[in-house]
């Protein structure tokens, strides 16, 4: 992607699309000067929160090689920014690599009974639960002596982290909270539905997570769902 001397942009794109992209920009400045035009705001936070030495980014004025952005967005870009980028790279191009990790990360505990979750990201879509099944989900983890922390954007970026890190696993759809999961290496359980089973494969490729079907979300496949959890986790819920 690019050579020593190209220089990156970024243009739209979601939490997730910024979370993998950070994580490449940091995985190549271990080793070289990564130049960057203009980048979501977004992924210099996120790039703060990886395990890892200050990447090599350096700032220029010269327009952008590589555009990293939905290829449908080309003829908007053209309108924003005037001219037109030699390449543009799809976001899921970034999914397919591995994620760095972050400083603060998941370690495996028995007895935590915390389940962090995210349902509905920030723009309703494909892959959103429906209203009242993030609800249920609360509840019925609470019957199960669970204590259920909602994880998203009334947090702070540190705070997500931190949580996360200090929960037993992670319960939610596609979504940007789910590629920072992965990064802190809680295990995950993603709910897919019959939009969503293809892409995820895409989304979170070469990623460790259980995945579920389940339409509605939790109506008929919450056991299902928390089985798959012990499975996965190897945890056997020895406080249940």
């Amino acid at each position: 992607m690019g050579n020593k001397t190209s220089v990156f942009t970024t243009f739209g794109g979601g939490f997730g699309d910024c979370w993998a992209t950070a994580s490449f920009f940091a995985t190549e400045g271990k080793t070289k000067e990564v130049f960057l035009e203009t980048v979501d705001p977004r992924i210099l936070k996120i790039i703060a929160q990886f395990d890892t030495s200050i990447p090599q980014i350096i700032y220029t004025r010269q327009p952008a090689d590589v555009a990293i952005m939905s290829p449908s967005d080309s003829t908007y870009f053209f309108s924003q920014r005037g001219y037109q980028p030699k390449f543009i790279v799809p976001w899921r191009t970034m999914f397919a690599r591995p994620y760095l990790p972050t400083r603060v990360t998941w370690r495996q505990q028995q007895c935590r009974k915390r389940i962090v979750y995210h349902l509905s990201p920030s723009t309703f879509g494909p892959t959103s639960c429906q209203p009242g099944e993030a609800e249920l989900l609360v509840e019925k983890l609470t019957y199960l002596k669970f204590e259920a922390i909602r994880l998203g954007d009334h947090m702070s970026l540190e705070e997500n982290i931190k949580i996360a890190a200090s929960s037993d696993f992670f319960i939610g759809i596609d979504s940007g909270v789910s590629h920072l999961c992965h990064s802190v290496g809680i295990p995950i359980v993603l709910i897919r539905n019959r939009l969503t089973s293809n892409y995820l494969k895409v989304t979170h490729a070469k990623k460790a997570y259980v995945e579920v079907e389940s339409i509605p979300c939790f109506l008929n496949n919450f056991h299902k769902i928390l089985g798959q959890i012990e499975t996965y986790t190897e945890l056997q819920m020895p406080c249940r």
